[in-house]
């Protein structure tokens, strides 16, 4: 069927809404048509090769325990204001297919797509080598659920208010990319918070196979991207990219942020703000075979925040002025198999910061680099350095260890030789204090070995206030080594039968 319709009004299919020859389930090839609100209720809808105008709505399942499909294959679709799936009656659901088709909604406003927004609503939106172009708003699933599968396509926002937010949906990406970027044209850095994981329930979002999922929030102070805020929030990322320039994971209680990257880059934009990484909930990043670059990061940021960052085979890096393991909450840093840690000139190491705050920092066969700054265990903050087996701190000025905390530096011993322990080399003075703390792994030490730890320091100031026993601590002037002794138990034997042969000598 071949026709040009020109139709000004509000539309609706439906079992009963037969208007202007239109049957529901036709295929409309080659129309060129425009509508006021364009509904589609308990019909399936099919175009192919169209070009469609909506000067307000387009709504699909619009009404109470409706459903309704809508197929768009080579066709051009504009929304002059709101995309709604299943957004409005409770119990609705919402199919869509886009095929080499395209939607917009380029108007100022509160123009967009809401998708599942009606209680109980379920979306489904599925695109293959299409794009969406939304004005302003992405709202997914505010009562509902929202299914978005992508295949070689694009989502992008124009506006420079555009918002994100996303409750209880799972989003799946191949080779393809969801923006709310600069790169979109014009000044599209957007200036509100996009909020992934809210209200309604958890989010998966699936960037795989060349995707890229990028949001810039960046004008006011707390405008951020906020993943898992007050509900669960995963992103599992693979050959691919996920960006922002100001992020908060686990930003309430009880919510946790959670990124896996798997051979992909996960990187902050060039002139990012910061990242909390466990604010009030909890913010756990896994990095296999990838890349994490930030900017002045902070994990565990609240009091009650937790946040976790562990590398395997991976390279981490942070340009901002601090990066803090445990700023006011619980922080852990772990790297292992050859793992690097770069701080960029100027980027401050504090392990634990505020009173009250737990820190750790692991180096498993890995090297941690803090370029033209220092490392410093903060006042009422318990903060841990662990070296384990092959792993190597490089710290350009001091390494400070005297706090009114509990510090502690942790050392796992496998041997003598190079490889078999982890070391320190400051460039700047040293300040000693808390514990050090000897572990062994699948070695057993003799009397007088000895481990070189720290070299290269301007200055040596302070002891450490407890060393595990067996073990003391030589001091030199440009840093210090760990030395085997007795046992005190082993000093006594010792004593014992030294004078108990000499006696029976005497004897003799």
């Amino acid at each position: 069927m071949k026709a040009n319709l020109l139709l000004v009004g509000t539309l609706v299919l439906g079992v009963s809404v037969f208007i202007s020859g239109r049957a529901p389930a036709a295929v409309y090839d080659n129309v060129t048509t425009g509508f006021y609100d364009y509904v589609v209720n308990d019909v399936t809808d099919t175009w192919s090769g169209s070009d469609i105008t909506v000067t307000n709505d387009q709504s699909v399942a619009s009404g109470a325990d409706s459903s309704g499909t809508l197929a768009l294959s080579n066709t051009t679709m504009t929304v002059g204001n709101q995309w709604r799936l299943a957004a409005d009656g409770a119990n609705a659901t919402a199919n869509v297919t886009l095929t080499d088709s395209s939607v917009t909604a380029p108007t100022a406003g509160v123009g967009g797509l809401y998708a599942g927004s009606g209680s109980a609503g379920v979306a489904t939106l599925t695109m293959t080598r299409s794009t969406n172009v939304i004005n302003r708003y992405l709202s997914a699933a505010a009562n509902g659920s929202f299914t978005l599968n992508m295949t070689d396509s694009r989502i992008a926002a124009t506006y420079y208010l555009a918002v994100m937010n996303l409750g209880n949906a799972t989003v799946t990406m191949t080779n393809s990319s969801i923006r709310w970027a600069r790169d979109q044209g014009g000044d599209q850095r957007t200036y509100q918070s996009s909020f992934i994981g809210i209200n309604t329930g958890p989010v998966t979002l699936n960037v795989r196979a060349g995707s890229s999922f990028i949001v810039e929030n960046n004008h006011n102070a707390g405008d951020r991207l906020s993943f898992g805020y007050n509900e669960n929030a995963t992103a599992n990322v693979e050959d691919s990219e996920f960006r922002w320039r100001k992020l908060v994971m686990g930003d309430q209680a009880g919510a946790t942020g959670r990124i896996e990257a798997v051979r992909s880059a996960i990187t902050a934009i060039a002139s990012a703000k910061w990242e909390y990484i466990g604010d009030s909930g909890t913010g756990v990043i896994l990095l296999n075979s990838s890349t994490g670059s930030f900017q002045t990061v902070s994990f565990g940021r609240g009091a009650t925040g937790q946040g976790t960052l562990i590398a395997n085979a991976s390279s981490v890096s942070a340009d901002g002025a601090y990066t803090f393991v445990g700023y006011a909450g619980a922080g852990q840093v772990t790297l292992t198999n050859r793992s690097s840690l770069t701080l960029g000139s100027g980027n401050s190491l504090h392990i634990g910061y505020e009173g009250g705050a737990s820190g750790l920092l692991t180096l498993g066969n890995s090297t941690g680099t803090v370029n033209n700054a220092y490392v410093a265990f903060n006042s009422g903050s318990t903060g841990t350095v662990h070296l384990l087996p092959g792993s190597k701190l490089d710290v350009t000025n001091d390494f400070d260890m005297s706090t009114n905390g509990t510090p502690r530096l942790q050392l796992t011993l496998a041997g003598t030789s190079a490889g078999q322990f982890g070391r320190i080399t400051v460039g700047g003075g040293v300040q000693l204090a808390g514990a050090l703390e000897v572990l062994l792994d699948g070695y057993t030490p003799s009397v007088g070995d000895k481990w070189s730890i720290l070299t290269g320091a301007s200055a040596v100031d302070g002891t450490f206030d407890d060393v595990t026993s067996g073990y003391q601590v030589n001091y030199l002037s440009d840093g210090f080594e760990v030395e085997v002794i007795p046992e005190p138990g082993t000093l006594v034997l010792l004593v014992t039968a030294g004078l108990a042969l000499w006696g029976y000598r005497r004897r003799r």
